[in-house]
């Protein structure tokens, strides 16, 4: 096994490595994995070190479902795994919890206060902690004022000018701390430093309810941020809409070798399917033979594919799984009857069609082969809406690439599924349509301004697809700026920039220099990190190791503290004071107007029929198609007959407005449909 540092295999080894962390619950081990490669020698140092505690921390099933992980990650027994342990342990550890700065700070406060002050923190009563806590890290602060005037004139070039630099950055650190107002009946409260796994804070309803809200998508930037903004203008449309909240989830997905191989064969089984249509045999047939001069048979093309998916599969893995997911989402989204199904996908689609290089078959078959994927992925995905929803309208976001989309010369996707080429052939021939050629339940939304001038952004489409704009520049929803914009900076104008340094690190640059490692575990047994009868009789190996293991508590002190405290006050901040709502634009801000606009219009004809949602969902009155020619009907056109077409232009949107006591759509953290 390697180690980052023999420090750590010492904490590994020591009692206090197995007790809970106050602030995280887990015990402190859990901060020390990041240092170790080799997972049979991490589980038989655990076997060996922790024993009845495995059981209370069920560590040892952690590491080995790890191992398990990697095993069905690569298909195979793991041989190498340097390197792998270190993301994939962080990876699985905070998946299910946002490690925010409050969190962090309660953290920082356990690790360095004394131990005596530590232990007494414990049996403080919850509304005296705050002040314990404030009193020691004012003599922390006054302690390293000291050490940096006591050995500035050795380790810097203008000891004076950086002292006071020092002795400033100390104060502040102080003021940034008293500045957690509104956090301190959550910091005294939780922050009680005990090892009693009883005590452990996360164990608590009401901390863990507090860090939620901290870590909601109103406060932060996330994944879950823009299906907010979309919710809040469905929302604003009506009070009656009900929405349902669907996601998919392919951003940041590993490669999965039993899930790969699970779509790969759907793949082909289902190409070989396709291919036997008389409309696709005869469109890929004439292609192949017109524009690359190659006849080609089914089972040759099926056997192309093959080899192609060989080579390429794992490039077009996303691909394969995000277009898996969408079909999942139209099968929940039909078993639950939805109506109004809202596509912001917020993905790009540039997938260029086929034009071939000059160069015949052999210059051309790969880009041939991608084509027919992307053809086949159109064809399925409306084959699954209409067996299972049929009954649902969809309202697509264009996209925001600022192009056009034809399905000729660049993709149309994401609205429009249809296969042109087929459709060709369907034409001349009088073949029944394949089901992408033959949807009437999509709708395409563009974006313009409030001039009514087309958005820059938008892809205009130029097919048959029914297609509308929309207000989608600027959009108001109440959402908060989700990166806190600006608020770093409003922190910094009013109370200054914290440095991350309080004294001359140089001071604990060379542990070879006796003389330095003495002065700074003096400072350190000062700071009660250290008890004087640890350092008694040490050998000078002996003092550089406790030296060493206590610059893990001193780094967090110099470095983690200000930091996190930093970041706590830009939080607490950016969430009370009078911040914007954010103004999002693009396609996907149009359509949640257009189809939240249709379902206000909904409501009041549902309720006054007395249909159950059953009844709606297979009423012929309020069939998909009839709903289109509902929203063009009640919407003016766009700049009367434009150049392209005429396209309905939906104005009669509600709009949230920058007003003061507007409440905060409430979104609840909901279980994802789709399985790895």
């Amino acid at each position: 096994m390697e180690l980052y540092s023999d420090t750590n295999l010492d904490m590994l080894l020591s009692p206090t490595a197995w007790i809970a962390n106050s602030s995280t619950g887990y015990p402190y081990l859990d901060d020390l994995f990041w240092s170790l490669v080799g997972t049979e020698t991490v589980i038989g140092i655990l076997d060996t070190v922790y024993k009845d505690l495995a059981r209370e921390f069920d560590i040892d099933r952690r590491v080995k479902n790890y191992e398990a992980f990697l095993t069905y990650l690569q298909g195979s027994k793991v041989t190498d795994r340097q390197g792998s342990l270190t993301s994939e342990w962080w990876q699985m550890r905070f998946r299910n919890r946002n490690r925010n700065s409050i969190l962090s700070v309660l953290s920082d406060f356990c690790a360095v206060l004394p131990k005596d002050a530590r232990a007494a923190l414990a049996d403080t009563p919850k509304e005296k902690r705050f002040a314990l806590i404030r009193e020691n890290l004012v003599r922390q602060l006054e302690l390293t004022d000291q050490f940096v005037v006591q050995y500035a004139d050795e380790y810097l070039d203008n000891e004076k000018i950086e002292a006071q630099e020092a002795h400033e950055n100390s104060e502040r650190l102080l003021r940034f701390f008293d500045t957690l107002v509104a956090d301190r009946p959550y910091l005294a409260k939780y922050a009680h430093c005990s090892d009693d796994p009883e005590k452990v804070a996360v164990k608590d309803s009401g901390f863990d309810n507090y860090l939620n809200r901290q870590s909601h998508p109103y406060l932060h930037s996330g994944p879950e941020l823009h299906g907010t903004h979309v919710s809040g203008i469905i929302a604003r449309q009506s009070k009656k809409i009900d929405i349902v909240p669907v996601r998919v989830l392919t951003a940041s997905t590993v490669y999965l070798k039993e899930k790969g191989d699970r779509l790969r064969k759907e793949f082909l089984d289902g190409f070989k399917a396709w291919l036997k249509l008389e409309a696709v045999d005869q469109a890929v047939l004439a292609l192949a033979t017109k524009r690359l001069g190659k006849s080609l048979a089914t089972d040759e093309l099926r056997a192309l594919m093959v080899t192609f998916l060989d080579k390429q599969f794992k490039n077009m893995y996303l691909d394969f799984a995000f277009f898996d997911q969408i079909k999942q989402a139209i099968r929940y989204v039909g078993k639950q009857q939805v109506k109004i199904a809202n596509l912001s996908l917020g993905t790009s689609f540039q997938k260029a069609v086929f034009n071939p290089a000059p160069g015949g078959f052999d210059a051309n078959r790969d880009n041939f082969l991608n084509f027919l994927v992307y053809e086949f992925f159109k064809y399925s995905v409306a084959q699954v809406v209409l067996e299972h929803a049929a009954g649902t309208l969809f309202v697509i976001a264009s996209g925001n690439d600022g192009a056009w989309i034809d399905g000729r010369s660049r993709s149309g996707l994401p609205c429009d599924l249809s296969s042109p080429a087929i459709a060709q052939i369907e034409r001349e021939r009088g073949l029944e349509p394949v089901p992408n050629n033959r949807l009437d339940n999509i709708l395409c939304v563009g974006s313009i301004d409030r001039n009514d001038e087309i958005s820059s952004f938008m892809n205009l489409p130029l097919t048959s697809v029914p297609f509308v704009l929309s207000y989608g520049e600027a959009i108001l929803a109440p959402v908060a700026y989700g990166t806190c914009d600006g608020s770093s900076q409003e922190v910094l104008d009013l109370m200054g920039e914290l440095d991350s340094v309080f004294f001359p690190y140089a001071a604990t640059s060379d542990p070879d220099d006796l003389e330095n490692t003495r002065r700074l575990l003096d400072y350190m047994v000062r700071m009660g990190w250290v008890s004087p009868k640890e350092t008694a009789a040490l050998t000078d190996l002996q003092l550089k190791r406790l030296v060493k293991r206590t610059s893990i508590i001193l780094n967090k002190f110099t470095g983690s503290v200000p930091g996190d405290l930093s970041s706590a006050v830009v939080m607490s901040h950016c969430m009370r004071g009078k911040q914007p709502r954010a103004r999002l634009s693009g396609t996907s801000m149009a359509t949640p107007s257009v189809a939240g606009f249709i379902a206000s219009r909904l409501v009041p004809e549902v309720n006054k029929r007395g249909l159950s949602q059953a009844d709606l969902y297979t009423s012929e009155e309020f069939r998909p198609a009839k709903l289109i020619e509902l929203i063009k009907q009640q919407s003016p056109v766009f700049g009367g007959s434009s150049i392209i077409k005429d396209v309905t232009k939906v104005t009669a949107i509600k709009e949230w407005k920058p007003k003061a006591g507007h409440k905060v759509i409430g979104v609840i953290e909901l279980p994802t449909i789709f399985q790895q």
